[in-house]
């Protein structure tokens, strides 16, 4: 059975079927109750597949969805986050690996490639969820007015950003303890 999830796609991804055709997401089918998603090859022929990328429900079928596949042209699209771009290249390399591994293809390196690294820097990670939680506070606007009385009456000279960055430090530090060790103070 596939591994994809059409519910994710979006129009013009394109997947391999497992007799090797290659189909593009064009849409949805507009009867609600059959959940079926539309893919098109490229001489325009319609195929029906269900949100899990199989063609029939309960058993294997040639038409079945193997993999998603990438243009080099999909990678260089802005409209495509860095993020993305690197999940497509490490999900290629996936792919690529695991067709070595059925040849009987002996590679050192890919391994090294395919398995994503852990975030093992902790500072950065901590970084990161200063920022989220500080942009969270700023987005909301929920400190504002806390805020501005502490500036009016001279009890902060910190820019709110500075000032919401504090508090995001410290939240964050504070949910760090209490994950270690299980109380706040």
């Amino acid at each position: 059975m596939s591994k994809i999830d059409l519910s994710k796609a979006k129009i013009g991804d394109k997947f391999r079927t497992r007799n090797g055709k290659i189909v593009e997401y064009v849409g949805i089918f507009p009867d609600k109750t059959t959940n079926q998603y539309i893919l098109e090859d490229e001489i325009g022929l319609k195929y029906y597949f269900y949100k899990c990328g199989n063609f029939t429900l309960l058993t294997e079928h040639k038409y079945d969805l193997i993999e998603q596949v990438f243009d080099k042209g999909d990678l260089l699209d802005n409209n495509i986050s860095v993020e993305e771009r690197g999940q497509a290249l490490v999900e290629m390399a996936k792919s690529e690996y695991e067709k070595a591994k059925e040849l009987g293809v002996a590679i050192q390196n890919l391994p090294h490639i395919v398995e994503q690294p852990k975030e093992d820097n902790s500072e950065l990670q901590h970084k990161k969820e200063v920022v989220e939680v500080a942009n969270e506070l700023f987005i909301r606007g929920t400190m504002k007015d806390w805020y501005l009385e502490l500036f009016e009456h001279g009890k902060t000279k910190k820019t709110y950003l500075e000032w919401i960055f504090g508090w995001a430090e410290n939240f964050v530090y504070t949910r760090e303890k209490y994950f270690k060790e299980g109380k706040l103070c």
